[in-house]
């Protein structure tokens, strides 16, 4: 995964990998759910969704957070790097 949301791990001394890579997710999706959305399920949904607990899923929130500056805004062009880079990963 080659994102803003992957530098957490780095930031936080984490390595990405197959075995927790769903946890990255998990909290990405419960972070921008809250962010765009008036209304969104709470922590305890996506812990059980993502097979992990609840303080655990807190902990990463905060922590992602934190990594990314409360910076979630992501800008057109941004997203189109991303996704062009993404793209080029999968394909290979």
């Amino acid at each position: 995964v080659s994102s803003a949301a992957s530098d957490v791990y780095k930031r936080q001394g984490m390595r990405l990998s197959p075995l927790n890579v769903h946890r990255l997710l998990i909290t990405a999706v419960c972070v921008a759910s809250k962010f765009l959305d008036d209304s969104f399920y709470p922590n305890s949904f996506y812990a059980q969704l993502g097979g992990i607990p609840l303080e655990e899923l807190n902990r990463l929130e905060v922590e992602f957070l934190f990594s990314l500056n409360f910076s979630l805004h992501v800008s057109p062009s941004e997203y189109d790097r991303y996704y062009a880079g993404l793209r080029l990963r999968s394909a290979s």
